[in-house]
C-alpha cells in the first residue's frame, strides 16, 4: 500500500508542476485574461484518492510559478506554495469517511470542487493581504480562476461517469480493501477446491453438534414439565 501510495503522489507531483509551468508560459506567450491550469483538478483527483496527503504535491506544483513570475523568491513561495495549504481544508473537514461518495455523486462532486476553489482563494487573498494589505485578493483570484474550475468540474463528471469511470478519481484506501476482499475469497475458493473432504467434514460436524444440542433441549423441557 505505502509503495503505491508513494508512487501514487509522486506521479502527481511530476504532473502538477508540469502543468503549471505549461500554464505559467502560455500565459506569458497569449496574455490571456484567463488562467487555465490543470494542477488544480490533478489535485482534486488526488485529494480523492488519497486524502489529506495530496496537498503535498500540490504546494510543489506552485516552485516553478516562483521563477517564472516576477514577484521575488520569498513572495513567489508564500503565493504560489504556502497559499495552496488552504485547499485541503474541504477534505479535512469531510475527514475519514469513504470520499466515493463525493466522486460517485455529481452534485457533490461540483460542489467539493466549488468548496475548494473557494479555500484555495481565501489563501491566496490571505497571502495578498500580508504582503501588501490588498483586501481583495481573494475575490480576485476567485474570478481569474473560474473558468478553470468550470473546465474542471466538466472534466471531473466526465471521469465519474459511465464508459470514463475507470478508478481514476476513486478512494484508494477502499480500492485496497475491495482488493483485500476479493484475494480472501479467491483463496477461500480454492481452499474448498483443493480440499472439497474437508469442508464436508466440517458441514456433518456442524449438524452433528446442532442435533446433540436440540436433544439436550428437548431432554430438558421433558425434565422441567415432569417437575
Amino acid at each position: 500500500m505505502e509503495k503505491l501510495k508513494s508512487f501514487d503522489l509522486w506521479v502527481f507531483t511530476i504532473l502538477m508542476i508540469l502543468c503549471e509551468f505549461l500554464s505559467s508560459f502560455f500565459f506569458k506567450q497569449f496574455s490571456s485574461g484567463f488562467y487555465l491550469s490543470f494542477a488544480s483538478l490533478l489535485f482534486i483527483i488526488l485529494s480523492i484518492r488519497w486524502g489529506w496527503m495530496s496537498i503535498f504535491p500540490f504546494i510543489l506544483s506552485g516552485i516553478p510559478l516562483i521563477f517564472t513570475q516576477s514577484i521575488g523568491v520569498v513572495h513567489g513561495i508564500l503565493y504560489y506554495c504556502i497559499a495552496n495549504t488552504m485547499a485541503v481544508i474541504p477534505i479535512l473537514m469531510y475527514g475519514k469517511r469513504n470520499r466515493n461518495k463525493i466522486s460517485q455523486n455529481h452534485w457533490y462532486m461540483v460542489l467539493y470542487s466549488l468548496l475548494v476553489l473557494v479555500s484555495l482563494s481565501l489563501g491566496k487573498g490571505l497571502i495578498m493581504y500580508i504582503l501588501n494589505g490588498d483586501i481583495k485578493g481573494s475575490y480576485g483570484y476567485f474570478v481569474s480562476m473560474i473558468f478553470t474550475f468550470v473546465i474542471n468540474i466538466i472534466l471531473l463528471l466526465l471521469f465519474t461517469s459511465g464508459k470514463f469511470n475507470h478508478k481514476l478519481v476513486y478512494d484508494m484506501n477502499e480500492y485496497l480493501k475491495e482488493q483485500r476482499a476479493l484475494m480472501q475469497e479467491k483463496d477461500l475458493g480454492l481452499k474448498i477446491k483443493e480440499n472439497p473432504n474437508n469442508l464436508c467434514d466440517d458441514v456433518t460436524d456442524l449438524e452433528v453438534s446442532l442435533t446433540k444440542v436440540e436433544k439436550d433441549d428437548a431432554e430438558k423441557g421433558v425434565i422441567n414439565n415432569g417437575t
